[in-house]
């Protein structure tokens, strides 16, 4: 079951588009919008210190961390690639 999001915030859309390719390996469901990262995953907590250590091996530095539970907006993402306000 896929209840937490993982979003990370990153200082450019470049910078979040070579995280996504470095985080590729973790055959993890990876959302991109603008400068952010939306992982989903049921397994997110045991995989956080190894998706942090990869960021950081490729000198990949993240902005900010949040996690939280899924939300109808996440829902809508899932479905067009985009926020409700864009």
């Amino acid at each position: 079951r896929e209840s937490i999001i993982l979003e990370m915030e990153f200082e450019s859309n470049n910078a979040a588009m070579n995280a996504q390719k470095a985080l590729n390996k973790f055959e993890i469901k990876i959302n991109s919008l603008n400068n952010h990262l939306l992982i989903s995953d049921a397994t997110i907590f045991d995989k956080l210190p190894d998706i942090l250590k990869t960021l950081k091996e490729n000198s990949l530095k993240v902005c900010e961390i949040k996690l939280r539970e899924h939300s109808l907006e996440d829902i809508f993402i899932n479905l067009t690639g985009r926020r409700l306000r864009e």
